[in-house]
């Protein structure tokens, strides 16, 4: 059972909402892929959308859609654990992770993978975690993280 109710019963509602057909993308989604690409990353999309026959796809349509610079697109299913897919499909490995489900936060947290709530009212009770309010936010909380851990020595100076 999640959220109360069976598996069976759960990815019914979902269906028949029409949820993955009519969700809305976060308001600064291309701004933040743009500057996250400017900055030399590549970009992949972790989505736990593999409870839908479609979910690969419709997530694949609407990339192309919005012209997004996703380099990489994985459907996870549903009650699946982020974490156990990465490795598996993100080789070379990630140098930041965002999401606004706790399980998924903790459980790439605890492979190493810097992680960061999306902050959601759901969510509030978490916060051991880093939290960010925009995808733009994450962007460059990462890049400053990652940027930090990669400076050589030599370019430290008081």
């Amino acid at each position: 059972k999640s959220y109360g109710v069976d598996h069976d019963t759960l990815v019914g509602l979902f269906h028949s909402s029409g949820m993955l057909e009519t969700a809305l993308l976060e308001p600064d989604v291309l701004e933040s892929m743009q500057l996250a690409k400017s900055l030399g990353y590549q970009i992949g999309v972790l989505t736990a959308r593999g409870w839908h026959a479609q979910g690969l796809e419709l997530t694949q349509a609407a990339i192309e859609k919005f012209a997004l610079p996703v380099d990489h697109t994985v459907a996870v299913p549903l009650l699946a654990a982020k974490h156990e897919v990465i490795e598996g499909h993100f080789p070379g490995g990630i140098v930041g992770f965002v999401d606004d489900n706790p399980s998924h936060i903790k459980g790439v947290t605890a492979i190493g993978i810097p992680s960061y709530v999306r902050d959601r009212p759901w969510n509030r009770d978490l916060v051991e975690y880093p939290r960010v309010f925009s995808l733009v936010d994450f962007v460059n909380a990462v890049h400053l993280e990652h940027t930090a851990k990669s400076a050589p020595a030599s370019d430290f100076s008081m």
